[in-house]
């Protein structure tokens, strides 16, 4: 109040003559705020249009007037305010995101060509370790190097395969070529039962070939009835239609019955050169194979990742949503009344973005994944006629640790608090670990994020919370159980009003 009583002259606080003009003025200001919301848009586009040339001298002056101005516009004039946090995205965030995913993306490079050159080195499981680490997806780089060539060593199934289930103890990893095919075979523990591993790549000109060579392994397992198998197959002419698509890999799985009889078939299919894909899970049934569409285009182990197992009490139908989100109906089983959406996403990027004072201001990806995953559950309210659902939630799962004191933690819930308004939810929770100290453990710990119009967000910090083991009745049959080692940070919005 006081910066604004000064662009009028009025330093004190003293009641004057002058302090009420002022008032007044500053009151005429927001009621007439409307009528300036053409002349700010056309100038935050020009700043869009111009990118980084339009901030060159006065970057810090900008980056404050960005940050302040999505303070002003989120929830007042919505649109101002996403025009202006996709500037604050391009300008200052995303340049932090590229320059990380460069690094790794090139790291990776200079280690697949190390084992390309000398597939047995004796430093393979170095840089298989290496690359199993770092955070940023490689399901479609495995893509683009089986739309060249699916034959031979492939180094990135063991990796994505250990990526995949490291939410499990994977024993006995054996990777090998066979048949000039390269397989991944392994064995974990779920509810106290032993399932065994099958992973490979293939082209679909030899799917049925593969799929055969799968079986002839499966005889080897104990418990054939336990066996989960993964096929990653290279299709440039794969059907568009989803459904089409899933019925044609279902009638390739038919005539193998070690495959199409154990607990599980996940085919994930790459077309457009290995920059497109699709995943279809199929589960045995009296019928044979059938797929379990809550999980299309998602690996069973994304969901145990994404904490699944928390609508145990809920049926879910998948709905349509941004790219890298997913979001599901739910209905509670004993209680059809009782509904609500749920969104999940990944997040593969951490680093926070500063202001001039060190102060944390964002964090970019997390709040891009946040504002992917309300997209979608606004959409579906938008659609959704005349019944609104006010008890939503969201899940992010955060791959690298959160390495940043808790306390500084207050001003990205400051930021990120508000943009929750208007979609009914009840709770977003991230997944994550958190770093306090450089050179600490990463702790489990529980951080929570509570925002209340009129008293501001607050930050707790308390233990991690605990149950979750043994948990059956998920969305689907194998994300049952996961107990989770990574704290919760939670940011909990409370019901909002009903319309």
């Amino acid at each position: 109040m006081q910066r604004a009583l000064r662009h009028h002259n009025v330093t004190e606080l003293d009641r004057t003559a002058a302090l009420e003009e002022a008032v007044y003025r500053v009151f005429l200001a927001h009621q007439r705020a409307g009528d300036h919301l053409a002349v700010v848009a056309g100038l935050l586009e020009c700043w869009l249009d111009q990118g980084e040339s339009a901030i060159a001298d006065e970057r810090q002056q900008v980056g404050e007037v960005i940050d302040r101005l999505v303070t002003a516009t989120q929830l007042r004039f919505p649109s101002v305010g996403d025009l202006t946090r996709s500037i604050r995205f391009q300008l200052f965030e995303q340049p932090i995101i590229e320059q990380s995913r460069k690094q790794a993306y090139a790291g990776i490079a200079e280690r697949l060509d190390h084992l390309d050159a000398d597939p047995d080195a004796d430093d393979r499981a170095e840089h298989i370790d290496a690359m199993v680490d770092l955070t940023e997806p490689v399901v479609r780089l495995l893509g683009a190097r089986l739309a060249e060539d699916c034959s031979g060593a492939e180094p990135l199934l063991e990796v994505l395969t250990r990526r995949y289930y490291r939410v499990r103890t994977l024993e006995d990893v054996r990777s090998y070529v066979h048949d000039d095919r390269q397989f991944v075979t392994g064995s974990f523990d779920l509810s106290g039962q032993q399932l065994h591993l099958i992973a490979t790549v293939t082209d679909h000109g030899e799917l049925a070939a593969t799929v055969e060579a799968v079986s002839a392994l499966a005889r080897d397992v104990d418990d054939p009835a336990n066996l989960v198998v993964d096929l990653y197959v290279a299709w440039d002419t794969a059907p568009a239609d989803s459904d089409e698509l899933a019925e044609s890999l279902r009638g390739a799985l038919a005539d193998a019955p070690l495959v199409n009889s154990g607990r599980r078939v996940t085919v994930t299919v790459f077309d457009q050169g290995g920059q497109h894909k699709r995943s279809v899970t199929f589960r045995p049934s009296e019928d044979g194979l059938r797929e379990d569409r809550v999980i299309r285009d998602m690996h069973p182990l994304t969901g145990q990742r994404l904490d699944l197992w928390r609508l145990k009490n809920f049926d879910g139908t998948r709905l349509p949503s941004p790219d890298n989100t997913y979001l599901f109906h739910c209905v509670a089983k004993d209680n059809p009344d009782d509904e609500r959406l749920v969104a999940l996403a990944e997040i593969r990027d951490a680093n926070p973005l500063r202001d001039a004072d060190g102060q944390i201001t964002a964090f970019p990806a997390v709040e891009r994944a946040l504002a992917a995953c309300l997209d979608g559950i606004r959409r579906h309210q938008s659609q959704s006629g005349a019944k609104r659902l006010d008890a939503n939630r969201i899940f992010l799962y955060v791959w690298p640790t959160i390495e940043v004191p808790a306390d500084e933690l207050g001003g990205f819930a400051r930021a990120a608090a508000p943009l929750t308004a208007g979609a009914g939810l009840e709770e977003v929770m991230l997944l994550g670990r958190l770093r306090s100290e450089p050179g600490q453990e990463p702790r489990d710990v529980s951080l929570l994020f509570s925002y209340r119009a009129g008293t501001g967000v607050g930050v707790s910090v308390t233990a991690p919370p605990h149950g979750a083991a043994g948990a059956g009745g998920c969305l689907h049959p194998e994300g049952a159980a996961f107990a989770g080692t990574r704290h919760r940070l939670s940011l909990r919005v409370g019901q909002p009003a009903h319309r």
